[in-house]
């Protein structure tokens, strides 16, 4: 089984198990054998990046 990114507008917005031999859509992208990648984690084409967490998320 490998874990397979569901990819919209650049974004992860699914990540699915499929069987080994299961080509992926045209908007999906194989992660591999672990999940290492979640909801929200961009894809620009060849490399996945987290979400950039909120710059003030604690009020001083």
């Amino acid at each position: 089984m490998i874990y397979v990114a569901h990819i919209q507008f650049g974004i992860v917005a699914q990540v699915t198990v499929e069987p080994d031999d299961c080509p992926p859509a045209p908007d999906h992208v194989v992660i591999g054998p672990d999940n290492i990648v979640g909801v929200g984690w961009t894809w620009d084409g060849s490399v996945f990046a987290p979400p950039n967490p909120p710059t003030n998320e604690i009020p001083e």
